[in-house]
């Protein structure tokens, strides 16, 4: 049987999305279309796109016969076939989740660090699947990464371990729609200490190595503090923050970060990604999740992320994100 997934286009959604598809092909099954999809088809106060009932069997984000759907790491639809999610309040239509009811191939469950990992679970213990060896490294780093549950910011800029360059990689080739498709295939079948060796992914490594630096020099220029929080406009940063945790390197005590930036090939489309400093998470009392779906977007209660329709709407929205940080 074929199926459709859709995932959010990020290591634990592609990686949620390789456990599925082994899992498939353990039992005859395949994955004909691969969607990444990000939060701004989900519009606030409209019922279009995501919020449509049957968006899943009519929506235009592939060509082809649309097949069951499969969604991981992302908001409930009521038309999938599976669906895991670990993300806060996935029901975005009070009717869909009074009508829910989980079952084997339908999870939430917030407590999870990855998706990757609860899909793993859940398909282990519902079907009596039997994952390969491989997979088990991969659930064990993505609870790391999704969670950023790093030694130090220091090791992420290292990149010594094939699971972190793997997330740098990722993070810096996801508008490339073959590689996200050959990076889920090749993680269902093979160990990441292999992907990194493929030449391509190699060859873009050692560039990404050599950026690094120029990336944690715009940081040091371009931070902005108010408050307890640390804004970056990511908008002339060639490297396209690929220092993501360049921030708490050079500010060790700050406790948030708002970082956003435009889609080169998405017009007038903005991200915003609000996070508290993974080493002092214990000082977090405010929900950014929370916060951030009220805009349309969602998270968890230490980071989240939204996309926003023009750049005078995304600064409004940043302001309203340092303003709730700050706020006693």
């Amino acid at each position: 049987m074929k199926y459709d997934i859709y995932f959010h286009n990020d290591f634990d959604g592609r990686a949620a999305s390789a456990v599925v598809l082994a899992f498939l092909r353990s039992r005859g099954d395949d994955i004909e279309h691969f969607v990444p999809v990000k939060y701004d088809i989900i519009p606030v106060g409209t019922n279009k796109q995501w919020l449509d009932d049957k968006f899943l069997e009519k929506n235009k984000l592939f060509r082809g016969k649309h097949n069951p759907a499969i969604v991981v790491d992302f908001p409930y639809h009521p038309q999938t076939a599976f669906w895991f999610d670990h993300h806060l309040r996935p029901f975005r239509k009070s009717e869909w989740e009074k009508k829910f009811t989980p079952d084997r191939a339908h999870r939430y469950d917030d407590s999870y660090r990855s998706a990757c990992h609860l899909a793993y679970d859940s398909l282990r213990e519902g079907f009596g699947w039997k994952p390969p060896a491989h997979l088990r490294e991969l659930v064990t780093w993505l609870d790391v990464i999704d969670f950023a549950d790093y030694k130090s910011a220091r090791q992420t800029i290292d990149m010594k371990e094939p699971a972190i360059q793997t997330n740098v990689f990722i993070e810096n080739t996801n508008d490339d729609a073959a590689m996200t498709v050959a990076t889920i295939k090749f993680l269902a079948e093979k160990p990441i200490d292999e992907f990194v060796m493929i030449p391509r992914v190699k060859k873009r490594l050692d560039i990404l190595r050599r950026n690094m630096q120029k990336s944690i020099e715009f940081h040091k220029k371009n931070i902005k503090i108010m408050g307890r929080v640390m804004v970056i406009d990511l908008g002339g940063d060639e490297t396209e923050d690929l220092a993501y945790f360049a921030p708490y390197l050079l500010y060790p005590k700050m406790l948030y970060t708002i970082r956003f930036h435009g889609f080169p090939k998405r017009q007038n489309l903005f991200h915003i990604n609000v996070a508290v400093n993974p080493w002092l998470r214990s000082q977090n009392k405010k929900h950014i999740g929370a916060f951030l779906q009220k805009h349309g977007g969602g998270g968890h209660k230490n980071v989240g992320g939204v996309e926003i329709k023009a750049r005078p709407a995304t600064l409004a929205v940043v302001d309203a994100a340092v303003k709730f940080l700050n706020k006693k």
